[in-house]
């Protein structure tokens, strides 16, 4: 009799625990994404005004325990620059954005560092039609309402998405092949799994 209300107790107390962990479907509340690069002229930037990003994940005593099926999505003509139109269909004229009009970003792993608030993750980056796998090293704070901030930055050759460098003036100012992409969103719970 005694074994089996041990047995109940650690199933209760085990129950309690499954119950205060769970995973939750996160939105994007706002974000702020830019696009770094260089040229033969000088440096330039890009914003991305829009983006969508979704998946689970499960908070427990303020830290983050999971994450599973995150799916970014990214609007190549969102991807805006300061300098204007010209500059704008350059850039997605190298995404060859009228055949493939979205960047995306599926989560294959992930290894959490609780104590450091890091997160590397690893996934598929899908741009201009090539799909590749990528490592991101990021950071995460997990906000007192609830809410998830996550920032990174990771570097990105063009080429290696068979993506060729966009150039002006008859091609005598060329961007540079690598890109500096960094972000930072902010994520809410919108329901529960």
């Amino acid at each position: 009799m005694k074994a089996i209300k041990v047995l109940l107790l650690t199933a209760w107390v085990l129950a309690m625990q499954i119950s205060a962990v769970h995973a939750q479907t996160f939105t994007v509340k706002s974000h702020t994404l830019t696009v770094k690069g260089t040229s033969s002229l000088h440096d330039w930037q890009s914003t991305v005004e829009k983006i969508e990003a979704k998946g689970a994940f499960v908070l427990s005593n303020n830290s983050l325990i999971d994450i599973r099926d995150v799916a970014v999505k990214i609007p190549v003509k969102a991807i805006k620059s300061p300098k204007g139109k010209l500059m704008d269909s350059k850039t997605w004229d190298a995404f060859n954005y009228e055949k493939y009009p979205t960047i995306t970003f599926l989560l294959t792993g992930r290894k959490i560092n609780a104590a450091k608030n890091t997160l590397d993750a690893s996934g598929t980056l899908t741009m201009a039609g090539v799909t590749k796998p990528v490592e991101l090293n990021l950071t995460y704070k997990v906000l007192p309402g609830g809410e998830l901030q996550i920032t990174g930055t990771k570097k990105l050759i063009m080429s290696d998405f068979k993506m060729e460098p966009p150039t002006a003036m008859m091609g005598t100012i060329k961007v540079g092949d690598e890109v500096e992409v960094g972000f930072e969103l902010l994520l809410n719970a919108n329901n529960s799994l």
